[in-house]
Formats: C-alpha cells, sequence, structure tokens
C-alpha cells in the first residue's frame, strides 16, 4: 500500500469511527445499524466491509484500538512510580491515580459514551479484563497479592468509571482521597518484598 492509499484508509476509517461515536450518543448501541453508520460517514456499504466485519468488530476495534495506544505507556509510568517512591505509599498512589485519571481524560467523551449506554457493559468488561491482564505482572504469585490485587483493581476501576459517568468530583479530590482510601490496603500487594520483585521484573525485561 502507497502513503496515499495508506493515508486514505486512515481517512476512512476515522470517518467511520466518528459517525460511529456520534450515532451511539444519539441513538443507544442496541439501535445503531451498520446503515446507519455508512448514512452518518457517506460511504457506501463496501467501504465499511473492506475494513469491518460489522459493528461488533467496529466497536472492539475501536475500545481495543484506543486502549492499546496507552497501554505500554501507562504500564512503564506505574513501574516508574514505584520504582521512585515506593517508601512513601500515600505520594506513591495518588502519583498513579493521577497519571491515570490524566489519560482518562484524554478520551473522557469517548469512554463516556461507553460507560453510559447500557448496551455496551460487555465491551466495558472484556476493556476492564485487557487492563488487568496487563498490569498483572508476574510478582503477584501468593494467594494474599492476587487477593490485594483483585481488590485494589477493581476497587479503582469501579470509582473511575462512575467519576467519568458523572464528574462527581474534581480530579485532584478525586485522586486525594482514593489514595487515602487505598492506603490501608496498599502494602497486602506492596510489601518491601514485592517491590524487590518487582524492580528485578522490570530489570530483566530491558
Amino acid at each position: 500500500m502507497n502513503t496515499n492509499e495508506d493515508l486514505r484508509v486512515k481517512k476512512t476509517k476515522k470517518l467511520i469511527k466518528d459517525s460511529f461515536l456520534k450515532l451511539l450518543e444519539e441513538k443507544g448501541y442496541s439501535k445503531v445499524s451498520v446503515t446507519d453508520i455508512t448514512n452518518k460517514a457517506m460511504i457506501n456499504r463496501n467501504t465499511f466491509y473492506l475494513h469491518y466485519v460489522d459493528k461488533e468488530d467496529l466497536i472492539d476495534k475501536l475500545i481495543f484500538d484506543t486502549y492499546k495506544e496507552k497501554e505500554t505507556k501507562i504500564s512503564n509510568i506505574i513501574m516508574t512510580h514505584i520504582i521512585n517512591n515506593f517508601r512513601n505509599p500515600g505520594k506513591l498512589q495518588e502519583l498513579i491515580l493521577y497519571d491515570i485519571v490524566n489519560f482518562f481524560l484524554e478520551e473522557i467523551n469517548f469512554y463516556r459514551i461507553f460507560l453510559r449506554d447500557p448496551g455496551l457493559d460487555g465491551y466495558i468488561n472484556k476493556l476492564k479484563n485487557s487492563m488487568k491482564k496487563s498490569l498483572r505482572t508476574p510478582f503477584i504469585n501468593s494467594i494474599k497479592r492476587n487477593v490485594a490485587f483483585e481488590f485494589i483493581f477493581e476497587g479503582t476501576f469501579g470509582v473511575l468509571a462512575e467519576w467519568v459517568k458523572n464528574d462527581f468530583v474534581s480530579k485532584e479530590d478525586l485522586t486525594r482521597e482514593m489514595a487515602i482510601i487505598l492506603n490501608s490496603n496498599w502494602n497486602l500487594i506492596f510489601d518491601e518484598s514485592s517491590v524487590i520483585d518487582i524492580i528485578n521484573y522490570i530489570k530483566n525485561k530491558k
């Protein structure tokens, strides 16, 4: 594929995705059809099917492409904070949460559309499981750490999801209060031995 063709493909995909997002806001996922999407994007159905199997394929790619662009960066930032601040759990938690909130803010309208539509619950769960898998490193290797990881992840994801949907406090208040709540549970997973495991894990990956 030459450069001009590649640019046309990217523009067409963006047009399809933008049209789809607008329709999700207007009608909700269950009422949107491929015909609606092609009409909104002003393209023919053949063009749509060149890139996507159906609207389910489109939404899968839309959600996971958006997250995958940030996945490695999120993991690296979290690991860097752990290495630099593991002796100060309060600061560590607040820095991690602040960065995660900022990632949500970059695409907040996108995530808000998906989190507010009951027809998309299954896709949100797939996204959540993908995020969980990317953050679960080999140092989570005991019953205590597994339980703590699930508790922290599920609680954090749930609060962030509600915040994205309803925007009930400022991001500064959100990260500060969540850090306070998490503080009593943090050492269950990020004790001294687990931090050593994390640092060794990072070194071995380089």
